[in-house]
């Protein structure tokens, strides 16, 4: 065995998939044909949900960051919904059902309590027609600063589903050709320069939608 520590490692993770997450796994069919359940759903935005920098500085010299985060009660409702519906659905057609580890009546709180994980948070700087709505137009630039501008998933007006890397290198490659067109539709890349900069007057909170994923 070349690996000793990696086969190891390997037959515990299968072991763990089986009896421990009891993931349906086509190797390892559990006697008692029941397996865990998982589900990636999106996030309602909401305007409230915001970052803002902070006055106080960290160790390396930059402003804090402090995030206002929440889940709306409609992303509780259509979560529970959802598994709901398709609980109705497995039964309907008699190929299954699902158990649930709480009593009916504390669904919602049971979901609240797992809601906790922080990936693919998207739409800091989300993209809009106006400053009171958005951060970046439709080509990306930052609306108060002319020679700025954002790729990424970050200026997604909604989260959608996971994982969100194509549409991000899909903005990133338009934006490129973006400005490939408009410096060479003008005669000298004054747009680009420091001159042409203008500073927003009040800097406000963005906005922070977010995926549960």
């Amino acid at each position: 065995m070349h690996n000793p520590l990696g086969a190891t490692y390997s037959a515990l993770a299968l072991f763990r998939q089986k009896y421990g997450l009891a993931e349906p796994y086509l190797v390892l069919r559990r006697p008692d044909m029941r397996y865990g359940l998982r589900y990636h759903g999106e996030q309602i935005p909401i305007s409230s949900n915001r970052a803002f920098l902070k006055g106080e500085q960290d160790a390396d010299g930059q402003f804090k960051l402090e995030v206002s985060f929440q889940y709306l009660p409609q992303d509780i409702r259509g979560t529970l919904h959802a598994h709901l519906a398709l609980d109705r659905w497995l039964k309907e057609r008699k190929i299954g059902k699902l158990i649930f580890d709480v009593a009916s009546e504390n669904l919602g709180e049971h979901i609240v309590a797992q809601a906790k994980d922080g990936y693919h948070q998207i739409g800091l700087t989300k993209m809009g027609v106006d400053r009171n709505h958005a951060v970046v137009d439709h080509n990306c630039r930052v609306i108060d600063i002319a020679n700025l501008y954002i790729a990424g998933s970050c200026v997604f007006p909604t989260s959608g589903q996971a994982n969100p890397t194509l549409p991000a290198v899909a903005f990133a490659v338009r934006l490129a050709e973006h400005l490939v067109t408009e410096i060479r539709r003008q005669s000298t890349p004054a747009t680009l320069s420091m001159s042409s900069r203008v500073e927003p007057k009040v800097a406000l909170p963005l906005s922070v939608p977010r995926s549960m994923c």
